[in-house]
């Protein structure tokens, strides 16, 4: 079944490129599915080369697609990481202070609390004390600590059920942790504080969960303040 449309001459790869991915949006094609070779979409879309390589490039400034030397080109199997990684990158080309990214996440984060103590699942509570033990079992490895207080927030992003706010606090939080250092007595503090919040989060307590975390937002930014 033919499921590629003749296009119009004007700016035919881009044409081409929203084809490919209203199909890829609409399941049509799946994620890890490998895409026709170039001959095969210059006959489907009665194109040149030159177009479709240009549509192909398109879908992968947007992280839709990936081209695999001598395999071919497919359907990226993590969408959605690999735009957290766009997102990223944009903030540090645009050099975004810190100030502002923290100012972002003080409005996102108490309202992340706030929801993911209403809807957590069993599923979210398990993410949470996972990486919350991880923090307490790498108190003594800065990268590891890190790694795993950044993972306590992004499940707790997750844990709202609402898709938007895990892809905006990921790449802010990554930024603002990934050059940070925080002496061993200060991590048993951060600890502290998102024990806290895990049990909020546990008890369903909405306004216990969002005072604890603007108390977690409160700490990190006077530990800015004196490193």
């Amino acid at each position: 079944m033919k499921v590629y449309k003749k296009v119009s001459n004007q700016a035919l790869y881009k044409h081409i490129a929203h084809q490919i991915e209203e199909l890829i949006i609409s399941g049509q094609i799946k994620k890890g599915d490998k895409l026709p070779t170039e001959t095969e979409l210059c006959e489907e879309f009665e194109v040149s080369r030159t177009t479709i390589r240009d549509a192909i490039k398109a879908l992968q400034d947007k992280g839709l697609i990936q081209v695999i030397q001598g395999k071919g080109t497919f359907v990226t199997n993590d969408i959605l990481e690999k735009n957290y990684e766009n997102i990223e990158l944009i903030l540090k080309l645009y050099n975004v202070e810190n100030r502002y990214l923290m100012e972002a996440r003080e409005v996102l984060e108490i309202t992340i609390a706030g929801l993911a103590a209403k809807r957590r699942t069993d599923r979210d509570i398990a993410l949470l004390e996972s990486a919350l033990k991880n923090m307490k079992r790498y108190i003594s490895d800065t990268n590891l600590f890190l790694e795993n207080d950044m993972n306590f927030h992004i499940y707790l992003a997750e844990a709202t059920q609402n898709i938007l706010f895990s892809t905006w606090i990921k790449p802010i939080t990554s930024i603002l942790l990934e050059e940070k250092e925080i002496v061993k007595a200060r991590r048993e503090r951060v600890i502290e504080s998102h024990q806290k919040l895990y049990e909020a989060i546990v008890q369903q307590d909405k306004t216990r969960a969002e005072e604890a975390m603007a108390s977690i937002l409160n700490q990190y930014h006077d530990e800015s303040h004196t490193t």
